[in-house]
């Protein structure tokens, strides 16, 4: 197992843990700075290196969450394509033609209208 193989959801349980450890740090530095520490004291590089490695690490496990929760889409199997391409165009009843007339009236009131008018126009005559 190699971190390609770590999942979104484990990616985030470690994330959880890291988050409150990094925090903490963080607080650890600013105090220890505020303190008037000196930058080159042992104790204030070691905290300073913890903060930065949790930071890193905070990074790579983001990077990974992003990754695992991004699937590469589904590719339609060729034969699926080639079944498809054999089959009639679906219609559904509201596209459905108007057998008299040969034209889709379903969804433009302006032809249900015209056909109407023409049923009481042929009626008169």
């Amino acid at each position: 197992m190699d971190s390609k193989d770590v999942t979104h959801e484990q990616a985030e349980t470690i994330s959880r843990w890291l988050v409150p450890t990094m925090l903490k740090l963080g607080k650890l530095h600013e105090r220890m700075q505020a303190k008037g520490f000196p930058s080159t004291d042992p104790l204030m590089q070691k905290v300073y290196s913890a903060k930065e490695a949790t930071r890193i690490l905070r990074l790579a496990l983001h990077d990974i969450e992003r990754r695992a929760k991004a699937k590469p889409p589904v590719e339609v199997p060729t034969w699926i394509k080639a079944r498809e391409a054999q089959l009639p165009p679906f219609r559904n009843r509201r596209n459905k033609r108007h057998h008299s007339e040969g034209r889709n009236v379903a969804g433009n009131p302006a032809a249900k209208r015209e056909n109407i008018l023409n049923l009481f126009v042929e009626q008169d005559m």
